[in-house]
């Protein structure tokens, strides 16, 4: 969050100075879902997600097209697409290779989309999240998110200290 804010805030003044300009951001469908094992993730994306359609609205006059892509599951590097492998059926049959992606989404930014979403898998997910009631999508999600083994094995706790600024603590 604070490298995306940071860089787009540098960037800015030569993005003005260099109209028509371009912003691609890259979120994740997590931002649209609250998933168990990935809050801090979802959470993450989510601030990316509204970051650009915020920044989108205030850049509007000065010629620079803002657009987020949040793409489903991807076979970034080997650990994920194992985890991806090891998964349920939806997560195997909904993740993209970044080759995929990335043209995808070059192509919605260049026609001025603001939320980019490859894959019709992915699209229906959203739709589905509209039509279905939130308990029953809740239920959904929670059965999808269920193989998932958390990537701590104990609870992140942080502390105020300085010297501490980040500890894993076992809470028991």
């Amino acid at each position: 969050m604070l490298a995306t804010t940071r860089l787009t805030r540098l960037f800015l003044p030569e993005l003005k100075q260099n109209s028509p300009s371009y912003i691609l951001n890259v979120g994740s469908l997590a931002s649209f879902f609250p998933l168990p094992k990935k809050q801090v993730y979802g959470a993450t994306k989510s601030f990316i997600c509204y970051f650009s359609k915020s920044l989108r609205k205030e850049l509007l006059n000065e010629d620079i097209h803002v657009s987020v892509v949040c793409p489903g599951g991807m076979f970034t590097n080997q650990t994920v697409s194992n985890m991806i492998q090891n998964g349920n059926y939806i997560s195997r049959v909904s993740s993209m290779n970044p080759e995929t992606v990335a043209p995808i989404a070059l192509q919605g930014l260049f026609r001025k989309k603001a939320v980019i979403i490859p894959g019709r898998l992915n699209n229906l997910f959203l739709l589905l999240k509209i039509l279905v009631p939130p308990a029953i999508s809740g239920l959904l999600v929670q059965l999808t998110m269920r193989k998932l083994r958390p990537e701590l094995p104990y609870p992140l706790v942080v502390t105020a200290r300085p010297e501490n600024i980040i500890k894993r603590k076992k809470i028991v």
